[in-house]
């Protein structure tokens, strides 16, 4: 029985038998997804009970600005905005010269180096390195004598 827009649809008994356990669809989310969205249903929630507490507590506008602002506050724990790093950005640059994809990709490997050269300078295993490779370097030139002569 196809239908065809605009067609009118004979209504039909509700399909009550079970569903074998093998033809159930999949779960689209991920464990973590679910627990997100959940919390922001939460959240969406006591946003709008506090809407409602202000509206009731306050007929006749006078505390506008102080719901707006608390309101406001609240908000800024859902919505966060953030900028794009160098790859995506890379990702979506386009331009009308010549060879786009070779300049993009020697591109991704620069942006790559640097994120990697970033990484490698930014951990505590470089600092401790150049401090120890610094430390040693005074203790042996506090060793070493000046006065003596070098043969040549």
């Amino acid at each position: 029985m196809n239908s065809v827009p605009g067609s009118i649809i004979i209504n039909r008994e509700p399909y009550i038998k079970s569903v074998k356990e093998n033809e159930l669809p999949d779960a689209r989310l991920l464990s973590e997804d679910y627990s997100n969205r959940l919390r922001f249903e939460m959240l969406k929630k006591s946003r709008l009970e506090a809407m409602c507490h202000w509206k009731r507590n306050d007929a006749l506008g006078l505390n506008k600005n102080n719901y707006i602002k608390e309101i406001q506050f609240k908000n800024e724990s859902i919505l966060t905005k953030s900028d794009k790093d160098d790859l995506e950005k890379l990702d979506v640059y386009t331009d009308r010269y010549p060879l786009l994809g070779i300049r993009k990709s020697i591109m991704r490997f620069i942006i790559l180096f640097q994120i990697i050269a970033y990484n490698i300078i930014t951990s505590s295993i470089f600092g401790n390195f150049t401090l120890i490779v610094i430390i040693a370097n005074s203790l042996i030139m506090m060793m070493d004598d000046p006065l003596r002569t070098t043969p040549s």
